[in-house]
């Protein structure tokens, strides 16, 4: 087809136009008026409300088409690859015809991908010369420059020192300071009058003697630099806090990692109990384009360790708002963030509401970048090209997501030990990848690798996909109950509770007798825009040239939820 005109009757249709636009990018579509419809057995009373909406919508995504086209060529400054599943951010660039002048040490996996059209060596972990050395070498090309970016945390602000020396549209050096310390965010949280919970430094002994005089237990500790709860330690008691501390230390080295080339301090502050959850935002020019709520499943205590999560959160419609409210006054009111992608660590805590554990001003880790694309249409990593060339961006987010999807990473269980990946592990997971229920299966490791039993040794991912988030969990929790999995992984995925189904959003599953779910559910996005049930039609006008215009009208069954 050369184009096709599509009226839009049901978030249903909307859903499947993103998916028509995903295959054939290039297809041109049209949005016309509907004719009126019989709305009688519709739960949506207040059909124009519905078409205007959605009119709305496919309007931004014609919008995002054009500023897309306009990406080819544009020539940006990328500050370090990082590891290499950021492989994904170079081949979106290639995609869209972005060219990337990569500033980055010697020797890196990205020096030779496609996309990269100049490497200008540089070891990033150098604080006091990495900036000018870069800017020396990126003016020595003698090429005009359209944007920066970094997708990589340990570099933000080197990349914003960069962008500062050559004029580019980026966060300030302040901003990024302030968000790559958990310390410095806690005090500008204060500054600005947000609600936090009670912390300390801590460099020495003595400093977290005089910490347990404010903060009370139970308490976390953790380095004041750092990602993937890297080193955090929840503690009871002021014994627990000394040995966490010992333990914390050996850790912080440039040599463990290179993120602790910006210092080596510690903080101990109040636990926070509740759902976590990840935040992400885009901002351009201070403002939010686009969020996103990722619920995560119930983290290893007591390091915190992350086993997986699931999209779209299953909070309350309301809670989210909270959530996002507070994210964004941290993000851009405290912190002074601006452009660009943001993640977000929070918790929705069970007496005071919702509160920030880090802000990180970079794009989020894998696979949260896919997921939002899958579950929500919005490229992250597309958008913050975007951003960075200054093109206008409207991200557009459907009223209701395109599908739900749950995730595990495949840890090793530490209570196993030592273990050896067989030849017959490696092909066991990998024919996961066949299963219907699985959309990601990410094995990183292969036969003959060694586990060595450390408190968080990943070898890949898993990602199972649903028509809503619940049945995502369901097909998550059969896959890893299967033999399939290495016994020395833990992959337990907990069901969700009743408390769970009957506080979730607006993608609760059908009401069902004796099931608790009443007919109040539908006062959330289903109500607004039409139920899952409800009988909808679809008007297609094919146009090809040299044919006739066919007409082809199509009367949808209730549709079904599975």
């Amino acid at each position: 087809l050369d184009s096709v005109t599509i009226h839009l009757e049901s978030t249903f249709f909307f859903r499947l136009l993103q998916r028509v636009r995903r295959q054939q990018p290039d297809l041109e579509v049209e949005l016309t008026t509907a004719p009126p419809l019989d709305m009688a057995r519709s739960s949506t009373s207040r059909p124009s409300a519905l078409r205007d909406e959605l009119s709305k919508e496919f309007s931004k995504l014609n919008e995002n088409e054009e500023q897309r086209k306009n990406l080819a060529g544009k020539l940006v400054v990328m500050v370090a690859s990082g590891y290499l599943g950021k492989k994904v951010c170079f081949d979106t660039a290639l995609k869209h015809g972005v060219k990337i002048i990569l500033v980055e040490k010697a020797g890196t996996w990205a020096a030779t991908h496609p996309a990269v059209e100049h490497h200008i060596q540089v070891d990033t972990t150098d604080t006091a010369n990495a900036a000018n050395l870069a800017v020396h070498g990126i003016e020595e090309l003698g090429l005009h420059i359209d944007g920066i970016v970094c997708f990589w945390e340990n570099d933000v602000v080197l990349c914003a020192e960069i962008a500062e020396k050559l004029d580019l549209p980026y966060n300030t050096v302040e901003a990024a300071r302030i968000c790559k310390s958990k310390l410095r965010t806690r005090e500008a949280m204060n500054k600005a009058g947000l609600k936090a919970p009670a912390f300390h430094r801590v460099k020495s002994d003595a400093d977290l003697e005089e910490a347990f005089k404010t903060v009370p237990f139970p308490a976390v500790l953790k380095p004041q630099y750092g990602a993937e709860a890297q080193g955090a330690t929840r503690v009871n008691n002021r014994t627990e806090a000394r040995a966490a501390l010992v333990n914390v230390q050996k850790l912080l080295s440039v040599e463990y990692d290179s993120i602790y080339k910006h210092g080596c301090d510690c903080i101990l502050e109040q636990y926070l109990d509740g759902d976590e959850v990840d935040v992400d935002l885009l901002l351009a020019n201070g403002q939010v384009l686009f969020s996103s709520v990722t619920d995560n499943l119930e983290t290893n205590q007591p390091d915190f360790i992350n086993t997986g999560a699931m999209m779209p959160s299953i909070l309350a419609d309301w809670k989210q708002r909270e959530l996002v409210e507070l994210a964004k006054r941290t993000a851009v009111d405290a912190v002074g963030l601006t452009t660009g992608a943001v993640h977000i660590e929070m918790k929705y805590t069970s007496r005071h509401g919702p509160h920030i554990i880090e802000v990180n001003g970079r794009l989020c880790g894998n696979p949260l970048p896919e997921w939002i694309k899958e579950v929500w249409g919005v490229d992250f990593i597309e958008e913050s090209y975007k951003i960075a060339v200054a093109l206008q961006v409207r991200s557009m987010k459907p009223a209701v997501p395109l599908c739900g999807l749950a995730g595990t990473f495949l840890l090793n269980d530490p209570r196993f030990g030592r273990a050896v990946v067989s030849e017959r592990d490696v092909q066991r997971m990998v024919e996961l990848r066949e299963d219907t229920r699985v959309w990601q299966m990410y094995w990183e490791v292969e036969a003959g690798y060694v586990i060595k039993g450390l408190p968080r040794e990943e070898v890949g991912w898993l990602t199972t996909k649903g028509v809503n988030v619940f049945q995502a969990v369901e097909y998550l929790r059969s896959v890893c109950s299967t033999d399939v999995v290495p016994r020395y992984l833990t992959t337990k995925v907990a069901p969700l509770t009743h408390e769970q189904m009957l506080m979730a959003g607006p993608l609760a599953p059908p009401a069902r007798a004796g099931h608790g779910l009443g007919s109040s559910r539908q006062s959330g996005s289903f109500g607004r825009l039409g139920s899952v049930g409800s009988p909808c039609r679809l008007e297609v006008v094919l146009r090809s040239p040299g044919r006739f215009a066919q007409v082809q009208q199509l009367q949808s069954t209730t549709l079904q939820s599975q």
